[in-house]
C-alpha cells in the first residue's frame, strides 16, 4: 500500500506555473446502456464520449495565466497543455482551451483567480516539480479601481466564460478513439460584481442607462507584478441593498460587459 501527499503533486497550466490552493484534473470515459424492450436490464454497455477537463484555484502573482483566457482579435483561444499529479503518475491535458475565469479580492485578502479548462485528449508525462514564481502576491492594497466614479469598494468579482465545447466528428482515425478533434469557442459573456460601502445613484429605472465605456482594475507596487484588468462597455444589470444587522452592509452592483482584456 502506498499514499500520495499534496507536497509532491505540481501543476504547469501552460508555461506557467502559480500558488494552487485547490483544483483537479478529471478524466471521464462515458458508458453507454441501451435497454430493449423484453428485458429488464441493459442489452449492451457500450462506449461512450471520452472528455478530460479540469480547475484549478490560485493566488495570482503575476498575469501570464490569466491571459490564457483572453481571445484574439478573431475571438479565438489559444490552446494549452496543462500537466500535473504526483507520485502516482503524470497525466497531461493536451489542446486544453480555458472556459471559465472567476477574478475577486476582498479588502485584506489577496487577488484570487479560479479557472477551468476543457482538453482534447489526456496522455501519460513525465514527472515536473512544482517551481512558483518568486513573486510576491497581488494584495488588496496594491489594487485601485477606475472608470466607475467616486466609490468605496470592498470587494468585486468578474467573471469570464468562454462556452467552449467539445467537437465530436465522425472520424475512425481520431487517436484515441472516442475524443473530441476540437474544442469550440462559444459566445463571450462577461460579468462584474462590486460591493460598495454605499449605494451607488443610478437610476436603473430610466429608460435608458448611461453606458460605461472603460473601467481598470490595476494591481501594482513595489515589488509586485502591474497587472490591469480593462472592462469595456459596461451596462448597468441591477444591485443588492442587504438587511444585516450584526455586520458591514456591502451593496452589491452588477453590471453587464461587453469584453476585457488583460496587460
Amino acid at each position: 500500500m502506498s499514499y500520495d501527499l499534496g507536497i509532491d503533486e505540481f501543476l504547469k497550466i501552460g508555461n506557467a506555473f502559480a500558488i494552487v490552493e485547490s483544483g483537479a484534473m478529471i478524466e471521464t470515459s462515458a458508458v453507454n446502456a441501451y435497454r430493449s424492450i423484453g428485458d429488464w436490464k441493459p442489452a449492451d454497455l457500450r462506449e461512450g464520449q471520452n472528455v478530460c477537463y479540469g480547475n484549478a484555484n490560485i493566488i495570482v502573482q503575476e498575469k501570464t495565466i490569466l491571459e490564457y483566457v483572453e481571445r484574439d482579435a478573431n475571438g479565438a483561444l489559444t490552446g494549452y497543455d496543462i500537466i500535473g499529479g504526483g507520485d502516482s503518475g503524470i497525466r497531461k491535458h493536451t489542446g486544453c482551451k480555458f472556459d471559465t475565469l472567476v477574478l475577486s479580492c476582498n479588502g485584506g485578502e489577496e487577488l484570487r483567480a479560479s479557472l477551468t479548462w476543457k482538453a482534447k485528449s489526456d496522455a501519460s508525462d513525465t514527472t515536473l516539480v512544482h517551481s512558483i514564481p518568486n513573486k510576491p502576491v497581488e494584495m488588496w492594497f496594491n489594487g485601485a479601481i477606475a472608470g466607475f466614479g467616486a466609490i468605496e469598494c470592498v470587494g468585486f468579482t468578474i467573471t469570464i466564460n468562454n462556452n467552449t465545447d467539445w467537437i465530436f466528428p465522425i472520424d475512425n482515425t481520431i487517436t484515441p478513439p472516442r475524443t473530441p478533434k476540437y474544442v469550440s469557442e462559444g459566445q463571450q459573456v462577461v460579468t462584474c460584481n462590486l460591493r460598495l460601502l454605499a449605494p451607488d445613484g443610478v437610476d436603473i429605472t430610466a429608460e435608458q442607462i448611461a453606458l460605461i465605456g472603460s473601467t481598470t482594475f490595476t494591481f501594482s507596487g513595489s515589488g509586485v507584478d502591474t497587472i490591469t484588468i480593462t472592462l469595456t462597455n459596461l451596462k448597468h444589470a441591477g444591485r443588492n441593498r442587504p438587511f444585516n444587522p450584526n455586520t458591514l452592509i456591502e451593496y452589491g452592483i452588477n453590471y453587464i460587459v461587453e469584453n476585457w482584456s488583460v496587460s
